[in-house]
């Protein structure tokens, strides 16, 4: 994101401002980090969740995604590691994988019209899952810009922190 921003800003003849203004954003993604970090270290996932041909889809997002890259400024791991950089930074999968990642905070992106959670309810393998258990689930926006720029970035910041703290 940071690249291609910079990449923008040079052919705008912009380049001090969109300087000072990743600048601003690294710092203000670092404070919301350290405010929701003083207890304790955080391991996170964040999915785009949906349900397709009535099956419940998660795409998990990994370390060369824009999200990832949100979570580490933050100074928050992400918990979704893949062998090589995913073309698009996410792996889809589906609600049994994600016993891999109990001990994380699980973060959601679903489409208001989607009742993909209302229909895991009775499902033991959501139920059962710790995160579930000890409702350390959070649901995003779903309008938020997962695969877009430094704004969307930043919601996507102040979102995690209004939910952690």
């Amino acid at each position: 994101m940071k690249n291609e921003f910079k990449i923008m800003a040079e052919i705008f003849k912009k380049k001090d401002k969109a300087s000072q203004f990743i600048s601003t954003l690294e710092d203000k993604m670092m404070k919301l980090g350290q405010e929701i970090n003083e207890s304790e270290e955080i391991e996170a996932i964040v999915t785009q969740a949906f349900t397709a041909q009535n099956t419940p889809t998660m795409r998990l997002f990994t370390d060369n995604s824009l999200v990832a890259g949100v979570l580490n400024q933050m100074g928050i791991e992400n918990a979704v590691n893949s062998e090589k950089p995913e073309v698009y930074g996410f792996i889809s999968s589906d609600v049994e994988a994600l016993q891999n990642y109990q001990d994380a905070h699980f973060f959601y992106l679903v489409q208001e019209d989607d009742p993909i959670f209302d229909n895991l309810a009775d499902n033991p393998a959501w139920t059962n899952l710790d995160f579930v258990e000890k409702e350390r689930t959070y649901q995003l926006p779903g309008d938020m810009g997962t695969f877009a720029g430094p704004l969307s970035a930043e919601r996507l910041a102040e979102e995690i922190a209004a939910k952690l703290n």
